[in-house]
C-alpha cells in the first residue's frame, strides 16, 4: 500500500508539472499572438479609410448589415492613435483601431475632390471647408424629435 501511494504522488506530482509548462508555452505563444495582432495603424492626413460601425439599429439584422462605414479621408491627426475623419454625411473622431486604410481603384467622386483640394496647397486667401462646430462658430440648433403626436386643440 505504501509504495501505492508513493507512485501516485508522483504521478501526480509529473502530471502537474506537465500541465505547468504546457500552460505557460500556450500562454507565450498567445501573448506572441495577441502582440502581433495589436499594432499601432499609422495614418497620414488624406489617407483613405473605412471606420468600423459598432451601431445596432432596431429590427435590422446585425449579422447581414455591412460592418465598415465609408469611405472616409483623415482630416487630422490629433494623437498617435486617435484621427478626426470625415464621411460623406459627418465628421467624426475614431480610435486607429477602428479605422481600416481603404484599398479601393474606384472612389467616389466627392472624396476624389475632397483629396484633390485638401492635398493642394492653400493659398492665404482660400478657405478649408469645415464645419461650423470645427470652425468656433455658433453649434447647429438641436434636433427636436417628437415622441408623441401633438394633442389636437380643444374647441373654444
Amino acid at each position: 500500500m505504501e509504495a501505492y501511494v508513493v507512485d501516485l504522488e508522483q504521478a501526480l506530482q509529473t502530471a502537474h508539472e506537465t500541465a505547468w509548462g504546457r500552460l505557460r508555452t500556450s500562454e507565450k505563444r498567445m501573448k506572441r499572438d495577441y502582440v502581433l495582432k495589436v499594432y499601432s495603424r499609422t495614418l497620414e492626413e488624406g489617407d483613405l479609410v473605412y471606420v468600423l460601425d459598432t451601431a445596432t439599429v432596431k429590427r435590422k439584422c446585425r449579422k447581414l448589415s455591412p460592418s465598415w462605414k465609408g469611405p472616409g479621408i483623415v482630416i487630422k491627426k490629433l494623437s498617435p492613435y486617435l484621427y478626426r475623419m470625415k464621411t460623406k454625411a459627418a465628421v467624426m473622431v475614431a480610435n486607429h483601431d477602428r479605422l481600416k486604410k481603404c484599398v479601393d481603384r474606384d472612389i467616389p467622386l466627392w472624396l476624389s475632390r475632397y483629396r484633390e483640394k485638401f492635398r493642394s496647397p492653400v493659398s492665404e486667401g482660400e478657405a478649408i471647408p469645415v464645419s461650423p462646430a470645427m470652425a468656433g462658430g455658433e453649434p447647429p440648433p438641436p434636433r427636436q424629435t417628437l415622441l408623441c403626436p401633438p394633442h389636437p386643440q380643444e374647441p373654444r
